[in-house]
């Protein structure tokens, strides 16, 4: 998608003239004819550009892991591992086209009108200058006993920062200040400071057979964003709200924690030979969270202290019925083993 930007519609512009508000252009051209040139009047304002630079590479990331494994008793054990992975050269882009700015006295920093190349507009270039770090450490227990019960769990808690988490965007753009890379160093749209998954399956009496899965997590970050340009800079997506007269920081938010249980109840029914009827019935999203979230971006408009916006900081997105974690949802099934 970046190269195709670069390479197929770079600088191409539509100009729309409606011949109801200008009627001259009924006289300049008309039907079979092509339009060869614009009318007198019309201009084509200055072009957006997307560009690459000439030393921009793909990422590269090492990454390092160890655990230690222990045999609690014969039906239970335990592990602890640790990881760590650093990635360098990872691709962002901001504007290349902008005087340096002026700080404002909430820290929103403010550009000038003019632009040093003033034929055309955003020069926007993908560079592999991002940078993301990522450790957790991780803690596993699993038993079984008897045939009766198996079960697993682990816990993870971990650590994911970076300057960029534009996940290869071809719209948002959201840095702040090409001047001031430094501040964007913060933790990651994906950073989930707890992890906590576990499975269980129980075998009944009179051929039933229990089953539950859970997946938890804390919430990931978000940023406040004021939902207009007031930085000059032609963007409307990468200006930081200002909270209690200061501009807030990137992803210093955090959206609600997400939790979801899945329940089966099976009944195994012996047909003869090896051919077995099972009736299931599974619960999705037992306890019917809502999981509300703010969406792929992860930002919230917040708009100005002299016009905020009602809705700023509330989830306003929740998983479908074809979604993990979505509303609860019973279904029945039947299966035949042969």
């Amino acid at each position: 998608s970046l190269f195709q930007r670069v390479f197929t519609d770079n600088g191409v512009s539509a100009v729309g003239v409606d011949s109801r508000t200008d009627a001259s252009i009924l006289t300049y051209v008309s039907y079979p004819n092509a339009l060869v040139t614009l009318p007198p009047g019309v201009k084509v304002p200055p072009q957006r550009i997307f560009g690459f630079a000439a030393d921009f590479q793909n990422p590269d990331t090492t990454a390092a892991s160890a655990t230690v494994e222990h045999r609690v008793t014969d039906g239970m054990q335990v592990s602890i591992g640790y990881v760590r992975n650093r990635t360098r050269h990872l691709q962002r882009r901001f504007d290349n086209n902008l005087f340096p700015p002026t700080i404002e006295a909430t820290g929103l920093p403010v550009f000038p009108a003019t632009r040093p190349d003033t034929t055309i507009a955003q020069l926007d270039v993908n560079e592999s200058t991002a940078k993301s770090e990522y450790d957790a450490l991780i803690l596993t227990a699993g038993g079984r006993h008897h045939a009766a019960l198996q079960w697993e769990g682990n816990y993870t808690y971990a650590r994911n920062w970076d300057d960029d988490s534009n996940e290869r965007s071809v719209s948002r753009q959201m840095t702040l200040n090409p001047y001031d890379l430094a501040s964007e160093w913060a933790p990651s749209k994906n950073d989930m400071r707890h992890s906590l998954a576990g499975t269980a399956v129980a075998t009944l009496p009179r051929g039933f057979t229990a089953s539950a899965i859970l997946i938890a997590r804390s919430g990931v970050p978000y940023t406040a964003v004021i939902g207009s340009d007031q930085q000059r800079d032609a963007n409307d997506n990468n200006d930081r709200a200002i909270v209690d007269g200061r501009m807030v920081g990137r992803n210093t938010f955090r959206q609600p924690a997400f939790f979801n249980l899945d329940l089966r109840l099976m009944k195994a029914f012996p047909l003869g030979g090896a051919t077995e009827l099972q009736l299931l019935v599974d619960v999705l999203n037992a306890t019917r969270a809502s999981n509300k979230n703010l969406g792929n971006d992860g930002v919230s408009e917040f708009g100005t202290p002299e016009e905020p916006v009602e809705t700023a900081g509330q989830m306003l997105y929740a998983p479908s019925t074809a979604r993990f974690g979505g509303p609860r949802q019973v279904q029945l099934g039947v299966k035949v083993l042969f």
